[in-house]
């Protein structure tokens, strides 16, 4: 609103949700990325080979995108394993039947990102990281709704673009130069909170190339 002044309670909400939307939610995508290439030595030479072939000894740029689909495949199935925002809430505007279910205005809805992404009755081998599931053609074949690690409709995330292209700028660069393994100990678990978090973080054996 023109001439409105922030509260501090106000400016702190806003700052709280600049982190956590525009920061941690693009580190999280690329730790969980970086996982699961490092689990899956196929993929991660896959993406190596393209990044390589775009970027030679250069660092990315938006420039490289369109020459690396495959890298942003990668983070686009690790968002789909793990999306950065596991679960979104809606407040009802109008009485309805969902599923058989009334609900009425004021009521909230939570939708569970990180069930849908791993649903058997829209994904096939839901659990497993593959990449070419997002290749032009499989994601042409598949209900857009199906995932949703921006969410969607008027309050998608307004960010969505930005991150992704930064998410992919950063993992070419990565792959490109170094080789990742995963390192001892046992492997994270996703937990919870505003965010789809690894419980211990993620650690990894890294090596120049």
């Amino acid at each position: 609103v023109p001439g409105r002044r922030m509260s501090p309670t106000d400016l702190l909400h806003n700052v709280q949700f600049f982190i956590v939307a525009g920061h941690e939610t693009t580190a999280l995508a690329l730790s969980w990325s970086l996982l699961l290439l490092a689990l899956y030595p196929k993929a991660q030479e896959r993406a190596r080979e393209e990044a390589r072939a775009a970027l030679g000894d250069r660092p990315a740029g938006a420039e490289h995108l369109e020459a690396m689909p495959y890298v942003k495949q990668v983070i686009e199935e690790a968002m789909r394993l793990y999306p950065p925002v596991g679960m979104l809430a809606r407040d009802v505007r109008g009485a309805d039947i969902l599923v058989g279910r009334q609900i009425l205005p004021n009521d909230v809805l939570f939708l569970p990102i990180y069930a849908l992404h791993r649903h058997h009755m829209w994904w096939e081998r839901p659990n497993q990281f593959d990449p070419d599931r997002f290749s032009p053609e499989a994601v042409r074949s598949r209900d857009r709704y199906l995932y949703l690690p921006f969410g969607a409709g008027p309050r998608v995330c307004v960010g969505a673009n930005f991150a992704m292209m930064q998410a992919h700028i950063i993992l070419a660069t990565l792959v490109a130069r170094f080789q990742f393994d995963p390192a001892t100990g046992r492997l994270p678990m996703p937990t919870m909170s505003m965010t789809v978090r690894p419980d211990t973080g993620v650690r990894l054996a890294v090596k120049s190339i």
